[in-house]
């Protein structure tokens, strides 16, 4: 099952986490409005290794390096 979660950092996210948890199979998750690596990490830690298919809100977030890094 391949499944769409709401924009990290919202309740809906977070209940659509919850409601996730455990359930198998799961084979995706498709997350909206992803602004940083962080997004997708929450993503990973709340259900485990699965891919992520990641929308992104704004590439230029993604195309730098993180402030303090270089």
């Amino acid at each position: 099952m391949s499944v769409r979660v709401n924009a990290v950092g919202t309740p809906a996210c977070d209940a659509d986490l919850a409601a996730l948890a455990g359930v198998t199979p799961l084979h995706s998750v498709r997350v909206p409005k992803v602004e940083s690596p962080a997004d997708v990490a929450r993503i990973v830690g709340a259900l485990g290794p699965v891919p992520v298919h990641a929308l992104l809100e704004s590439w230029d977030r993604w195309s730098r390096p993180p402030r303090g890094t270089g």
